[in-house]
């Protein structure tokens, strides 16, 4: 299913949440970011979504999937394709208040 509203590309990257959300002109909470952790039992790439403005219970999410372990920029790189902590921000519109 479609989303009913078409992302805004900027022209600005951005290293962190905080980042993203001063590009985009809104709270670091509104930032949906991404962490990739290593699982350990087989080297796959556990990818965790999250607010910008919280950080992620690594033992939380290890009692759902398994011990992890840090993933370092080759690893990212090798399994995403992506740079590490490099995103370009995207923008959806604002919901209005009912």
């Amino acid at each position: 299913m479609a989303h009913p509203h078409a992302p805004v590309w900027l022209d600005v990257a951005a290293r962190t949440s905080q980042e993203a959300a001063d590009a985009l002109g809104v709270q670091v909470g509104q930032i949906a970011k991404s962490v990739i952790f290593r699982r350990r039992l087989d080297e796959a790439a556990v990818l965790v979504v999250t607010s910008g403005d919280r950080r992620v219970d690594e033992k939380k999410v290890a009692a759902q999937v398994g011990a992890l372990g840090r993933a370092d920029a080759d690893f990212v790189k090798l399994r995403t394709g992506f740079t590490i902590a490099v995103f370009r921000p995207s923008r959806m519109p604002r919901r209005r208040s009912r």
